[in-house]
């Protein structure tokens, strides 16, 4: 589930080569959103996780601040 403070949005490029998660947070606190992106096809390499401790990313959005994820 999305946090409600974050506009997010999925841009792929014309040709289906890249794709582009955006997260815009739309408030004047910092948002944390954990991602699972392995539900979603968002990346052309598989599943995206930690290298580390295998979780979902975690995400923390500075106030009014936008993250383009590639």
């Amino acid at each position: 589930m999305l946090h409600p403070a974050l506009f997010v949005l999925l841009r792929t490029a014309s040709d289906v080569s890249e794709t582009c998660l955006c997260l815009h947070n739309v408030t004047a606190e910092v948002q944390t959103q954990v991602l699972d992106l392995s539900t979603r096809e968002l990346c052309h390499r598989g599943e995206m996780r930690d290298n580390v401790s295998g979780a979902a990313w975690r995400l923390e959005v500075a106030p009014y601040h936008v993250l383009w994820l590639r």
